[in-house]
C-alpha cells in the first residue's frame, strides 16, 4: 500500500468518516504531533528533558504552547498560529460541551470559518495538487456547506506544512516563510 493511499485511507476515516467530536480531537491531535516532531528536531536529543518538556502538564505540552514555541522559532508564520490556535479552540469546544460538540454549532462554525489557511489553499484546489489530491476520491461537497470536509481538508493541509517545515529544518536549510501581513 502506498503512502498515499494509507494517508488518504487515514483521513478519510479519522477526519471525515467520524463525528465532529471525533474529528476535531484526531485533528488537533495531529497537529500537536505534527509541532512536536518539528521542535523536537531544533531541540538537543536529551530523551529524558525532552519527555519532561512535552508531557501534557509540561511547559511545552499543551498545543497551543507549542504553536507559539514553533512561531517564535521561525517553524510557523502568524497565520499558522493563529489558525492552530483556533485548532484549540474548537477541540475544545468538541470535547467539553456534551451536547453542541457538531460543527454546524455556530460559535464552532464561526471558528471555522476565520481560518486563514481555507482561503489560500482552496484557491489552489483542484483535486490534483500536492496535500489536495488526498480528497480527490471524496464525492464533490460544497465546503461552505460541509464543515467536517471543510476541516478535513485543513487539518491534512497545516499538518503536510508543518511536515514540510520539519523536513526542511532536518536536512538543514533556512525556513523561508513568507512575510508576515
Amino acid at each position: 500500500m502506498s503512502e498515499l493511499r494509507s494517508m488518504d485511507e487515514f483521513f478519510r476515516h479519522e477526519l471525515y468518516s467520524e463525528s465532529d467530536r471525533a474529528s476535531a480531537i484526531v485533528g488537533a491531535a495531529i497537529i500537536d504531533d505534527a509541532l512536536t516532531g518539528a521542535l523536537q528536531i531544533c531541540l538537543i536529543q536529551d530523551s529524558g528533558i525532552l519527555r519532561e518538556l512535552f508531557k501534557p502538564s509540561g511547559p511545552i505540552g499543551a498545543t497551543a504552547n507549542k504553536a507559539k514555541l514553533a512561531y517564535t522559532m521561525g517553524i510557523i508564520n502568524k497565520d499558522d498560529l493563529h489558525d492552530i490556535l483556533i485548532v484549540c479552540k474548537v477541540r475544545n469546544m468538541c470535547a467539553h460541551w456534551a451536547n453542541e460538540a457538531q460543527f454546524e454549532n455556530k460559535h464552532i462554525k464561526s471558528e471555522l470559518f476565520d481560518l486563514r489557511f481555507w482561503p489560500k489553499e482552496l484557491a489552489k484546489y483542484d483535486g490534483k495538487e500536492g496535500f489536495a489530491s488526498m480528497f480527490k476520491q471524496f464525492p464533490p461537497r460544497d465546503p461552505d456547506i460541509d464543515l467536517q470536509f471543510r476541516w478535513a481538508f485543513f487539518i491534512s493541509g497545516i499538518a503536510s506544512h508543518i511536515s514540510s517545515c520539519k523536513w526542511q529544518i532536518k536536512k538543514g536549510k533556512k525556513l523561508s516563510l513568507p512575510p508576515e501581513p
